[in-house]
């Protein structure tokens, strides 16, 4: 089932919650066209292109996804070892008695707390519906969420910058942070010369920070988002989107390498968000598959809608 709304603006999608809730949807239902047959009008969304995928985007064989897929590496825990202290003798103890040293539990340091940052970016684990490999994509969300959320975007939509700048936080504080849904970020390169590139440098930013802050990630993406012009300007060349990593604070240098030396694996995590878009009717950009990870329940969503609209569809399938 897929949902779209006629009349939605701007301006509305900045109102408050219950001005969402008032709008009313109109159904706009179809298929992605690959055979470049009639598609379907769309609202608050750029439609997919018919133009063919690059031949070198995939190769006869992939690449063995164990041999650079993120392995969460547990917290530094106290050593629980007994700190070496001397014991005092008999002797010693009607003299001078040794003061025994203590050792202090380290006190976690808390991330530092930025406008765009939230703390519920993760690796994800495990296989995501239409089978992909949620270890190679963003996780947004706890682990427990009963609702998971497929999110594909493209840099150069403009749409896709609409949901992310304005719909997205809200969605994080009422739906996320509640346990009620998490969000797979996945790429949906359609738009013009640079979405693939784009593409490709994100999923080197996601790598290159997911261990070590992976609350960066969310910060580049929201950046790029909000520096959007229009296609094929330049503005979303290579270089351009790694001075914004660097901006937000994330090595140049070493997204530089990771995109280079992980290149054949992005492509083909690429191409299976592309292939689970396909298997799940997707017609254009942003496209959003809700659906209940352990029952039969889900709704798709295209277009940046308003709130109201998410939140019904998160509620509806769990």
């Amino acid at each position: 089932m897929t949902i779209g709304l006629v009349g939605a603006t701007a301006g509305c999608m900045r109102q408050s919650e219950e001005d969402d809730a008032s709008s009313e949807p109109t159904e706009s239902v179809g298929s992605p066209v690959r055979n470049g047959t009639e598609r379907p009008p769309l609202t608050n969304a750029t439609p997919r292109q018919s133009s063919p995928r690059p031949t070198t985007a995939r190769t006869d064989t992939p690449p063995t996804r164990t041999t650079t897929q993120a392995t969460p590496t547990p917290n530094p825990t106290p050593s629980d070892e007994p700190t070496d202290t001397a014991t005092p003798t008999q002797t010693e103890r009607t003299t001078t008695r040794p003061t025994p040293t203590q050792t202090a539990t380290p006190t976690p340091t808390p991330t530092p707390s930025h406008s765009r940052r939230h703390p519920y970016l993760s690796v994800g684990s495990g296989t995501g519906k239409f089978g992909l490999d949620l270890g190679r994509y963003p996780v947004m969300g706890f682990d427990r969420a009963p609702v998971e959320v497929l999110y594909w975007s493209d840099y150069l939509c403009d749409y896709c910058s609409k949901f992310a700048t304005s719909i997205h936080p809200r969605l994080i504080k009422t739906e996320v942070k509640r346990g009620n849904a998490r969000f797979v970020f996945l790429e949906l390169p359609n738009i013009g010369q640079n979405s693939r590139p784009a593409a490709m440098l994100s999923k080197a930013v996601w790598k290159t920070v997911a261990e070590t802050d992976p609350g960066l990630f969310w910060e580049w993406h929201q950046a790029v988002f909000e520096r959007q012009k229009k296609p094929d300007s330049g503005w979303a060349d290579f270089e351009s989107l790694l001075g914004i990593a660097k901006k937000v604070g994330i090595d140049a240098g070493a997204v530089r390498t990771t995109h280079d030396t992980h290149r054949d694996a992005f492509a083909s995590d690429i191409e299976a968000a592309v292939d689970a878009a396909d298997r799940a009717s997707i017609p254009g950009t942003p496209a959003f598959h809700v659906y209940n990870r352990n029952k039969d329940k889900s709704k798709t969503i295209i277009g940046a809608q308003p709130l109201s609209m998410y939140r019904s569809a998160i509620q509806s399938v769990r």
